[in-house]
């Protein structure tokens, strides 16, 4: 029996898309920033 996995959809509000670049946050910065840089270049999600 042939099982297909669909990847979840994320949606990404533009606030979360603002902090790659928000230098005034830094923590909230590092950890966008691997997430676009880790996570999601892995395919495991449907954007």
């Amino acid at each position: 029996m042939l099982v297909i996995r669909k990847k979840p959809k994320l949606y990404l509000d533009t606030n979360v898309i603002s902090f790659y670049y928000a230098e005034d946050a830094p923590e909230k910065m590092v950890i966008t920033r691997k997430f676009f840089d880790q996570e999601l270049p892995g395919g495991a999600y449907e954007i």
